[in-house]
């Protein structure tokens, strides 16, 4: 019995495991379970091409057949051709491309690369031809040659960037074997390229290097291909929730198969419209020919019986077609594009009303008749759904809420989603919710509705109801109160869809909430967190509405004063408090506003006058209670106040000195103004005290004269505030005084009292300091440095390369702003203005490329620091440092504006490429074609060629595109280097010539040079005219090291690819043009000839040529091209008694010249004259070759003589003639048939 051995190999990142496993008559892999599965909002999409297909004279440049004519037979009745799409001839032996088109807005989540092939043994199956995928001194090491690299790929992204990958997951099928031997290998691989092709997204795709036979191959035939399975999910969540699985395995299906594959693992929803689909790869499924049907696809259907799946691409009994398609549509996408892709499937299939719901495993089944074909790959891709958890929440509670008020909250509670949901829990957390004001602002400091609510009494929560599920299941034993992290929490199992719930809890207001002197609104949310009962996976948290139980009303006697500071530029009537950044050391001012009880803007109203001094501050102190604020600003100078008097509303801030407030002169990110002032009417109220005389002292200003005796300045602030300002008690920082501020005497005779309360307000001052209130600013407020400064590390920095720019960041006053600490990675780059390249003017309109990248985790300290950057492509241009991160407090304020939050500098740069280097540099002979020679010369206008494309590119490896004659291309010098050991050993002299300050043209950093541009570098020997050499070779590499390389630099002292190995080679001969000396016989025209030949030459390049009629060693060159290689014109006939000299024939294909003379009356002799080319010029006693003058020692002659016919002797000969004995005349006149006579001209 014959024995198929199918071997799986696993590659891991410890080593290679293998799992061999023996088949009879098919090969079997399980696919089971999936490889990978994930929930995802969005869907799968294949994409892949074949590699080989039929091979015709009609071939286009991938060397396959892409004339009219389709297939008509299958892929075993044509000699199997690569596709090459790259065709590069380096890079890559087959090559085919796919494009990937994700939706907008989607990204990838997973991406799968799989590829397939069949190797033929030679040895036992004649057509097959394994030339190009392996190597090996027979036909037996370059079949296993080629097999022990099945398991690689070439991968290239829509970047340009390439990989060569091994396989992670590989199959093999060694079958039909005999004597120990295979006949064939089928395999499968697999490699995970999600990282690859996540980084790009979007584009065509190339795969290539597949190993797999050409050549006609009765059994199974030429195959190979690739496929490509990508997950996409879209960020935003809009698109549907799918489950994606896929399973990996490999079968191989020979005639008469039927097997089954059972796969486990995938998802199908609870309920709802079940959309599914099915994507598989196939090998050798065929569309025409014998055998081609026959194969079904079958899959459970809800009643568990085998059902095909087809569509209108797909059809029954010929499911596996050649074809590339998504749901019946083919995908036309992909280079090159055939409907028949002759053994390759990658089709995507409707399998919606196949599945159940809840399911999660099925059977497929393949079989065929007589088809053969492999399986690789199956992916299911379903749509799932969402439960969602709504919360309608109530309260009995509305109007007035009071102290100790019992509140009763409802909750209803449904699945309105599609989905089941578990692990249900609903809650209420108290502290959650900031309360608004009665006026709907938000109140400040915060109120919770936990603040209201009485936490020592177990009266918080009176009782608790909850009833889930159509049976009104009692969940009040899952309930948990006054547990961290809830106030009040209840789990629920599960909740099917459109099941409700029912919850029911009560509060109780406390006897003395605090509210911070605020009437509130009694308000809050409940909350819920759940899982998805299908896939496990927590979903976001959802909320209720927003439950009102009425307003707790705070309860003030009298109306206090309050004060807000705000920008000028904002209008009286103007509610809004803004203020916007700030920068270090430059003073500023504000405009102050009075505030009535409920915070709004109103004008000031009580008799006694106001001065309200101002502190920029932390926001931190904010938070502090009124004491602490005190404490804090104590010793500060009290020299910037506003004044208020009865009626005012708005009052303008003097300049405003960071250097004399709490922060120094400092950057910071959240400060607000701090306001202290005295408010007389509720320290009045809260010290029950009675004020008869409301209107200014006269020496105690600001103080109301219901003050004016010391005592009752304690009896309202307390006996600390009088004994320090009217006793002069030492206090904190102060120490005691000789003149308390308020005592009456310390102000006569143009005295003062003690510092640091020394001015008229000195009473009032000493009261705010003690005993007075401390507000904050509404609003919070950035304080930057002024601008950036910093310095490029290198005239010119290369693309791609990192650096570092220590950067300053400067103060107002042109020093370094202190605590400024900024983390770096905060900080963008970007380009501002374009530069021409040698000159300061403005680029404009440019379309420009690259990206500025700043990443680190340092930081500033105190404004100096180092920024790590990196600029991927060139260019000269304004590089724009900008930080609009640390003032971001500010971003919203009213009418701020980019340039006023936002620390900018910049400063010119120039980025230059990292290197160049040579994509394609090959050897060519002077007219580039192919097989040709290079004549041996001393002047290069003789040559072998240089041609290459050059590519500019930053320190990745990318081109940067910037590298343009319309942006920064430079001028660029090219020098070949020619080191031949052969032209050595023969004293041959290299010469070369290149490309100096030339303009290239790069287009978006590339320019190509082709053999025949100006640009091209040449080179050629030296040759001596009376020297023949032997033919020899250049070649790109001469078994000890290259014998021609190329250096490339630009202007900026850009380099490149000085030794890169070049490929092709020249072949260097050694030519001449001879004529022979010509006799005629007769007054009769005639014609002499001459012919280009080359020395000890009888092939050029493969290519036969014939030996000379003048001297052995010598061949005519019938390659010679008269207007490539150099023509030769007689431009002189000495003697000559006509007036029109000789025209020359064409040589091309002859290698000869023939020059048609008139007739001459004998006797008469001359010497013609021939203007060649230097490298044709050739004699054993030549001197340096001169154009046509006397002396033919310098360029070509011949003799001409013209004798009467009678008598004519010789061994002339002629086309007519054919012995010596012929050369009478056949009538006896004396009239000799034969006019002319040669010799060589040999000089």
């Amino acid at each position: 019995m014959k024995i198929n051995k199918l071997f799986l190999r696993w590659m891991t990142t410890f080593g290679m495991v293998m799992v061999c496993t023996t088949f009879g008559h098919s090969a079997e892999v399980a696919f089971n379970t999936p490889y990978y599965s994930t929930n995802v909002n969005g869907d799968m999409t294949t994409l892949g091409n074949t590699i080989v297909w039929k091979d015709t004279v009609a071939a286009n440049a991938y060397g396959v057949d892409v004339s009219t004519s389709i297939p008509t037979d299958r892929n075993n009745a044509y000699n199997m051709k690569f596709i090459d799409v790259l065709s590069d001839g380096v890079t890559t032996f087959n090559s085919s491309s796919s494009s990937l088109d994700l939706p907008a807005g989607c990204t990838v989540k997973w991406a799968g690369l799989y590829w397939q092939g069949h190797i033929v043994n030679k040895n036992l199956e004649g057509g097959a031809d394994n030339s190009k995928i392996g190597t090996g001194v027979n036909n037996t090491a370059v079949y296993d040659d080629a097999k022990s690299k099945a398991n690689t790929v070439y991968f290239r992204r829509p970047d340009g960037t390439s990989y060569n990958l091994t396989a992670q997951v590989f199959y093999d099928y060694p079958t039909d074997i005999s004597g120990g031997k295979d006949r064939r290998y089928l395999y499968s691989g697999f490699y995970n390229v999600t990282n690859y092709v996540k980084a790009v997204g979007s584009g065509s795709y190339t795969v290539g290097n597949i190993r797999t036979s050409e050549g006609t191959i009765a059994t199974w035939g030429g195959l190979g291909g690739w496929a490509m399975l990508v997950i996409y999910e879209d960020i935003t969540g809009t698109l549907q929730l799918k489950n994606v699985s896929v399973f990996h395995g490999y079968r191989v299906l020979n005639s008469g198969d039927v097997q089954d594959i059972n796969v486990n693992g995938f998802l199908t929803p609870s309920g709802g419209t079940i959309n599914a689909s099915l994507a598989i790869f196939v090998a050798d499924g065929d569309k025409l020919g014998s055998n081609s049907t026959g194969e079904h696809l079958k899959i459970w259907n809800t009643s568990s019986v085998l059902t095909d799946i087809v569509n209108g691409t797909n059809p029954l009994n010929n499911v596996f077609n050649s074809t590339i398609t998504n749901l019946g549509v083919d995908n036309v996408t992909r280079t090159p594009n055939f409907t028949d892709n002759l053994g390759i499937d990658i089709d995507r299939f409707d399998v919606s009303s196949y599945m159940n719901h809840s399911q999660n495993n099925t059977r497929i089944q393949v079989s065929t008749v007589g088809d053969l074909y492999t399986i690789d790959l199956i992916a299911f891709a379903t749509d799932i759904y969402q439960p969602f958890i709504s919360i309608a929440k109530s309260t009995d509670s509305s109007g007035t809420v009071t102290s100790n008020q019992t509140i009763t909250y409802t909750a209803n509670i449904k699945n309105t989603g599609n989905e089941g949901a578990s692990n249900i829990v609903i809650y209420d957390n108290f502290d959650d919710n900031n309360l608004t004001k009665i006026d709907g602002n938000i109140t400040n400091p915060l109120v919770t509705l936990g603040d209201l609510l009485d936490h020592n009494t177990t009266t918080i929560l009176d009782s608790v109801v909850c009833n889930y599920g159509p049976s009104h299941t009692d969940c009040k034993s899952l309930c948990t109160v006054g547990l961290s992290p809830f106030k009040i929490a209840c789990s629920i199992p599960s909740m099917a869809v459109g099941e409700t719930a029912f919850m029911q809890f009560q509060t109780k207001i406390a006897s003395n909430p605090d509210t911070h002197g605020q009437s509130v609104k009694v308000e809050n949310k409940m909350y819920a967190t759940y899982y998805n009962a299908l896939t496990g996976a927590a979903v976001d948290q959802t909320s209720s509405n927003l439950a009102d139980a009425g307003q707790y009303l705070y309860a003030q006697n009298i109306p206090a004063s309050g004060f807000d500071a705000r920008e000028t530029s904002i209008a009286e009537a103007d509610n809004d408090r803004s203020i916007k950044t700030k920068i270090v050391n430059k003073t500023f001012q504000l405009n102050i506003v009075s505030l009535d009880t409920a915070g709004a803007i109103a004008p000031y109203t009580v008799p006694t006058g106001n001065r309200v001094y101002l502190f920029p501050v932390d926001s931190s102190l904010c938070l502090l209670s009124d004491s602490e604020k005190l404490t804090q600003i104590e010793s500060l100078p009290r020299n910037t106040y506003v004044d208020f008097a009865n009626g005012d509303t708005t009052k303008p801030s003097p300049a405003i000195d960071l250097s004399n407030a709490l922060l120094s002169a400092v950057a910071g990110r959240d400060k607000r103004i701090a306001l202290n002032y005295v408010d007389w009417g509720t320290s009045f109220q809260a010290a029950s005290f009675s004020c008869s005389n409301s209107n200014t002292q006269a020496v105690l200003l600001g103080v109301p004269q219901c003050l004016n005796a010391d005592h009752k300045i304690g009896d309202v602030f307390g006996q600390l505030t009088q004994d320090v300002c009217a006793g002069g008690a030492a206090h904190g920082m102060n120490p005691a005084l000789a003149n308390p501020p308020c005592q009456s005497n310390s102000y006569t005779a143009g005295n003062l009292p003690s510092a640091p309360f020394d001015n008229a307000y000195g009473c009032y001052q000493c009261i705010a300091g003690m005993a007075g209130k401390v507000s904050c600013s509404t609003d919070n407020f950035a304080i930057r440095p002024d601008h950036f400064s910093f310095t490029a590390p290198v005239a010119k920095m290369k693309a791609g390369e990192d650096y570092s720019l220590n950067v300053i960041a400067y103060d107002n006053n042109g020093n370094s702003a202190q605590e400024y600490d900024q983390s770096v990675a905060n900080l963008a780059g970007a380009p501002a203005t374009w530069w021409q390249r040698d000159a300061n003017v403005v680029l404009n309109p440019v379309n420009t490329q690259g990206t500025i990248t700043i990443s680190g985790a340092g930081t500033f300290s105190n404004g100096a620091g180092a920024v790590p950057i990196r600029y991927s492509d060139v260019g000269k241009f304004t590089l724009e440092l900008k930080d609009s991160n640390w003032a971001a407090v500010d971003l919203t304020d009213t009418g701020i504006t980019e340039n006023e939050y936002t620390i900018q500098g910049d400063r010119n740069v120039t980025f230059i490429p990292y290197d160049f280097n040579i994509s394609v540099g090959r050897i060519v002979n002077n007219d580039g074609a192919t097989p040709s020679f290079t004549y041996l010369s001393s002047d290069l206008n003789m040559s072998a060629r240089i041609p290459m494309t050059i590519r500019a590119q930053n320190k990745q490896g990318a081109l940067t595109q910037n590298y343009a004659n319309n942006l920064y291309e430079r001028t660029i010098t090219i020098t070949p280097h020619v080191a031949s050991v052969v032209a050595t050993a023969r004293g041959l002299v290299p010469k070369t010539v290149g490309a100096t300050n030339a303009d290239a043209n790069f287009v978006s950093g590339s320019t190509s040079i082709v053999f025949n541009d100006p640009l091209a570098a040449k080179f050629n020997f030296s040759r001596d005219p009376r020297v023949v050499v032997s033919p020899f070779d250049v070649n790109s590499s001469n078994g000890v090291g290259n014998d021609v390389n190329v250096s490339i630099v630009d202007a900026d002292n850009v380099y490149g690819d000085k030794n890169r190995t070049l490929i092709g080679n020249a072949t260097f001969v050694y030519g001449r043009f001879i004529p022979r000396d010509i006799r005629v016989f007769g007054n009769v025209p005639f014609s002499a000839n001459g012919w280009y030949e080359v020395f000890n030459a009888p092939k050029i390049n493969g290519i036969i040529l014939t030996p000379s009629k003048n001297e052995s060693m010598w061949y005519i060159n019938h390659l010679h091209n008269d207007v490539t290689f150099g023509d030769a014109n007689i431009t002189s006939v000495l003697a000559a008694t006509h007036t029109a000299l000789p025209v020359s024939s064409i040589s091309n294909g002859t290698g000869m010249e023939s020059y048609q003379f008139n007739a001459e009356t004998p006797p008469y002799s001359s010497k013609a004259h021939i203007k060649t080319k230097p490298w044709l010029w050739y004699g054993p006693s030549a001197s340096a070759y001169a154009d046509p003058g006397t002396d033919c020692s310098t360029h070509p002659c011949f003799n001409i003589a013209v004798v009467p016919s009678v008598g004519a002797t010789g061994s002339s000969k002629d086309q007519n003639v054919g012995s010596k004995t012929n050369k009478s005349t056949s009538d006896g006149a004396g009239v000799w048939k034969s006019t002319r006579d040669y010799a060589p001209a040999i000089r």
